[in-house]
């Protein structure tokens, strides 16, 4: 995936979203990232939103989130716990 503007509406939605937990938000990638305990949680990437799950989460979601795949900031870069 080649570098794109993070999408103003979408990062505002995460934003909102994220205010309800403890989260650190942080610059990674370029984009707006939300980390809980030094660890990556959530985050931004162009439009996209990518989060990380638990193995189990990680086979259901995307059987209920059509556009679910997994996170891979560069090509050839799968993060393997993020969708």
């Amino acid at each position: 995936m080649a570098w794109k503007p993070m999408d103003p509406i979408n990062a505002e939605k995460l934003a909102s979203a994220a205010a309800a937990f403890p989260f650190d938000k942080r610059k990674m990638f370029g984009y707006d990232v939300y980390f809980v305990n030094g660890n990556m949680a959530a985050g931004m990437h162009g439009s996209d939103l990518f989060m990380r799950f638990s193995s189990d989460d990680r086979n259901v979601v995307p059987s209920v989130v059509d556009a679910a795949q997994p996170f891979e900031p560069r090509p050839g870069l799968v993060m393997g716990e993020y969708l």
